[in-house]
């Protein structure tokens, strides 16, 4: 992963925050606190390296693996790409009049859980 050209997207952060949200708890204490300063306190690798007494190439190396493993749970488990498909079915349901279609898209949004 190169995280240099990753992290300069907005939509990309959003997308490892949604992670993180989803599967942060799987991480080690160190890796969490890592991600959690770059994601959500908006600190600099080198910013984190200074705050933990690390290096930053240290930090730059743990947040990689982090995002790696985030990746892998959301592959291996899929609860985000879940939460996607049932909030797009309701969402559906809100916008469709017929009770036909509203009770299909129930009983999908039903077997998905």
């Amino acid at each position: 992963m190169q995280m240099s050209n990753k992290w300069s997207n907005l939509k990309t952060l959003d997308y490892y925050a949604g992670l993180y949200d989803a599967y942060g708890a799987l991480l080690t204490d160190r890796q969490a606190e890592m991600v959690q300063a770059y994601l959500f306190d908006d600190l600099s690798f080198t910013e984190i390296g200074d705050n933990l007494e690390i290096s930053r190439q240290a930090v730059h190396e743990q947040v990689t693996k982090a995002c790696d493993l985030l990746e892998d749970y959301e592959l291996r488990l899929g609860f985000m790409a879940q939460h996607h498909r049932l909030k797009q079915a309701l969402n559906e349901c809100l916008q469709v009049q017929d009770p036909k279609q509203i009770q299909a898209i129930i009983q999908m949004i039903l077997q998905e859980l």
